[in-house]
Parts: C-alpha cells; structure tokens; sequence
C-alpha cells in the first residue's frame, strides 16, 4: 500500500543518515558558450532556415531568440536540470535538476534581444518536509527522492513570488513550495 511505502521510504531515509539542514542559496559563476540554433547554418534564426527550404515552419512568429551552454564545475549539483521556466519578461528563469537542486538566474540579452548570457545566478536544494535537502539523497549515490522532472510555477512576472510546483521522477510525487507566502528558497513542500 502506499502507506507502507512511505514508512518504509522514510525509515531508510532517516536510517541513511539525512540529518543536515539545508543551506541558504549559493552565489554561483556560471560559464557559458553562445550555441546556434543549427551548426550548419550559425545565422539561423527559424526551424525553416535551420532545417532548408524542405522543413516546413511550425510557427511564422517562432524566432530563435539564442542558446547557451553552460557549466559550473565548482558546484557538484549543477547540471541535469530537467525543468525550466523563463519569467513572461524573458528576463529570468528558474529550474529544477536530477540532483534535487534549484536554479534561478537572470538572463541577459544583446540590443536585438538575443540571449547572450545569465548573471546573478543561486543555486540551492530542494527540500523535504522536514526541511532537509533532497541533494543529500543524490550525494548518497541515489537519486530516488531527489530526482526532480517537471516544474510549473503561478506567478511568471516574478518567478520567485508565487508557489513553485515540483514534479518528481522514481518516487512520483508533486510538492509545492509556497515560495511567495516568504519561505524563498528555504520553502518546504
């Protein structure tokens, strides 16, 4: 049943050891490359220009607006991110990843718009109820808890105002995090 499911999860994730509380958001550098929407064809701006003459557009009004690559090799948990949502300005996004992080940085864009990087970037785990970070779940070697693969949010003019709604993978579940009620990045589902 999944009642005993659930004591048995929270038995082994007690017996694991998960006892640190989690920490406040991390300042990150991110490095990033700029990425064209083809490589054959770097200019491309739509799916018919990348493709050639016999892909039909999906869409007229879609417009390639950039790509970036980006790393952090200093920060362990970056990295898979499964989920993004970009704020209805264009100008943040935030995201979830396979390692049970949480990423929220600004984008920046050159005077045509396109993106060309992201600046004042945070990164920080996910919580459980008991406020403890679902990456200790993937530093374990396990990701069951912590494998985060969709996200919706309820407020797209701020990302971070609303409640974030996380979907999971493994051990499906979604928990909201009331991030707009003041919780932040320390909100528990």
């Amino acid at each position: 049943t999944i009642a005993m499911m659930r004591a048995v999860l929270l038995a082994v994730y007690f017996l694991a050891g998960a006892t640190r509380a989690a920490q406040p958001p991390q300042d990150i550098d991110i490095s990033f490359v700029s990425v064209p929407l083809c490589a054959g064809n770097p200019s491309a701006d739509c799916l018919e220009c990348a493709n050639g003459p016999t892909c039909p557009a999906l869409n007229s009004t879609i417009t390639f607006a950039g790509g970036l690559y980006m790393r952090a090799p200093s920060v362990p948990t970056f990295g898979g991110f499964s989920a993004i949502r970009v704020s209805s300005d264009a100008s943040s996004f935030v995201a979830a990843s396979d390692e049970g992080s949480l990423l929220f940085a600004h984008l920046v864009h050159d005077a045509q718009g396109r993106l060309v990087g992201v600046k004042g970037a945070k990164i920080a785990p996910l919580l459980d109820p008991d406020g403890k970070a679902l990456s200790e779940d993937s530093a374990r070697g396990s990701d069951r808890l912590s494998d985060a693969e969709g996200l919706a949010v309820t407020n797209l003019t701020d990302l971070l105002s609303g409640d974030l709604f996380v979907s999971f993978e493994r051990i499906h579940r979604v928990w909201r995090y009331p991030f707009g009620s003041g919780g932040g990045f320390s909100a528990r589902p």
